[in-house]
């Protein structure tokens, strides 16, 4: 009786084993199918750095964005109350702008046809003085290792 207790908890631990893997795995799938279905939105670089003579800075952003299927959607400045571009049965594409500002700003990827947001992102705008500090601390980091 003692080597049957013994064989039968062998293999209901290896019962066990097996479908905690095999659920795993369906998670895993599962997490992956679910960020594929997100649209994403991307603006490169991201931060502007305003020289130390100058109240804004200027640079060459590019936008790249893709969606989960085909829509129309435009690229939206907050600053703006028109859209700076529409793209037409599109899943992705890119746009280049020269961005001018004193302040952070933000940009939508919104429906051609409603208001529905599929995306977001931001172009924050840093003084010389604060975006050196920034990289000071971001190097200190690494003297550490």
């Amino acid at each position: 009786m003692d080597i049957l207790n013994r064989k039968f908890g062998i293999l209901g631990f290896g019962i066990a084993c097996l479908v905690i893997t095999l659920q795993a795995v369906a998670m895993q799938k599962q997490h992956k199918t679910g960020a594929q279905n997100v649209a994403s939105l991307l603006a490169s670089p991201g931060v502007c750095e305003i020289p130390d003579d100058a109240v804004s800075c200027e640079m060459s952003v590019s936008f790249i964005w893709e969606m989960p299927q085909v829509e129309s959607v435009c690229l939206w400045d907050s600053y703006h109350a028109k859209p700076l571009q529409c793209w037409h049965d599109a899943m992705t594409s890119t746009w280049q702008i020269t961005f001018r500002g004193g302040q952070d700003r933000e940009f939508f990827l919104k429906s051609h046809s409603s208001d529905e947001v599929y995306a977001r992102t931001s172009i924050k705008v840093m003084g010389a003085i604060e975006q050196r500090l920034r990289a000071r601390r971001r190097q200190g980091f690494w003297r550490i290792f």
